[in-house]
Formats: C-alpha cells, structure tokens, sequence
C-alpha cells in the first residue's frame, strides 16, 4: 500500500488507496452502483502520485470478504477484468473494514464484468 489517492470521475473526485501490485493502482471504494460511473473517459489521477499514470479500480463491497469491481487501465480503457487489479480492489476493501478483514490470502471473492 502506498496510501491515499484521488481521482476524478465524471466531474466528482473519488478517494482512494494507491496500490502497487508491479503496476500502479488507485482502488476506490464507492456506495454507488457501479454500472452508474462512466470509464469511457481516463480517470483523472495526480501526476506526482502517479508519473506514469495508473489503473483505477472503483470497488464495491458485496458482503464480507466480497466485493465487485469495474476498471479502466492505463493505455487500455475500460476492461472486463483485471488481475492485478483484483488484488489492488481486496487490498483497499480489506484496509476499509473496520477492524480491518484478516482472511486468508486468496480469500476474497472479487466479481469483475468479465468473471468472478
């Protein structure tokens, strides 16, 4: 974990924690549904924090240790699923929890449009 991030969504700036997972992530945990957030447009992410941009996972939890997930990629847009950022969503969902979740690794059950 790297700490605190913004971005800027749709012309609202959505907190979040940068993740590194090989790749940089900022994973933001919403309220929203997730259909409701247009990933047609990059996120907008602060250069200092991320020179060389970043992926932006916007996270959903679903019930304990579950969450769903949507997330655009630097260079690539919105895709159906992402690995690493998988990773980055359970990082930020377990951290949000309070007490925070301990589980066991691989422990998560992560729904992304493309898979689950």
């Amino acid at each position: 974990m790297l700490g605190a991030g913004r971005t800027v969504i749709g012309g609202a700036v959505r907190d979040g924690l940068r993740v590194s997972v090989g790749n940089p992530h900022l994973a933001c945990l919403v309220d929203d549904a997730l259909d409701k957030f247009d990933l047609a447009t990059p996120p907008g992410l602060d250069p200092a924090d991320f020179p060389a941009g970043g992926n932006v996972e916007l996270v959903r939890l679903t019930g304990p240790a579950a969450l769903s997930m949507r997330v655009h990629e630097r260079g690539s847009g919105e895709t159906r699923s992402c690995g690493t950022g998988a990773v980055a969503a359970a990082t930020a969902a377990a951290s949000a929890t309070s007490p925070p979740t301990k589980t066991v690794p691989g422990q998560w059950h992560v729904t992304v449009p493309g898979a689950s």
